[in-house]
């Protein structure tokens, strides 16, 4: 029962206002985020840029890390999904046989939603080191 509400208020601060909702839960995560660490209506563009100095180089390699994990991992998904379409297109009008084509494509959408829960993951961790950051901010 513990287990279940900590999972059900997870999943609570996985989203913003319901204004302020996007169409994934990956960009809903983000959004969240941001609406946490700033003001309404604020630039979200250079947050950490704003800080500077003032972020401890462990906690800037924590965030530089995620962040970086993050962009490979969005990458990866369109990289999957793109493999997945030309595997159709090119395979499936040829002499190969339907299997090979339907089992490479099933391989690269599965390889795309990894991708996809991994950079869930990702932002999750890239949002506690910003949420840590501003934290401590002096404003």
């Amino acid at each position: 029962m513990i287990g279940r509400l900590s999972r059900i208020k997870q999943a609570k601060e996985d989203y913003p206002a319901p204004h302020r909702t996007l169409p994934t839960k990956l960009g809903n995560i983000l959004r969240a985020t941001e609406d946490s660490i700033t003001k309404q209506g604020q630039d979200t563009q250079n947050l950490v840029l704003q800080r500077g100095d003032a972020i401890p180089s462990r906690l800037r390699l924590h965030h530089d890390q995620f962040r970086t994990r993050l962009d490979m991992y969005c990458t990866l998904i369109f990289v999957n999904l793109g493999l997945a379409g030309i595997t159709v297109a090119l395979l499936a009008p040829a002499q190969n046989p339907l299997i090979g084509t339907a089992a490479t494509t099933v391989v690269f959408l599965l390889l795309a939603l990894a991708s996809y829960s991994a950079a869930i993951t990702s932002a999750r961790g890239y949002c506690a080191t910003l949420k840590v950051i501003f934290s401590t901010r002096g404003d």
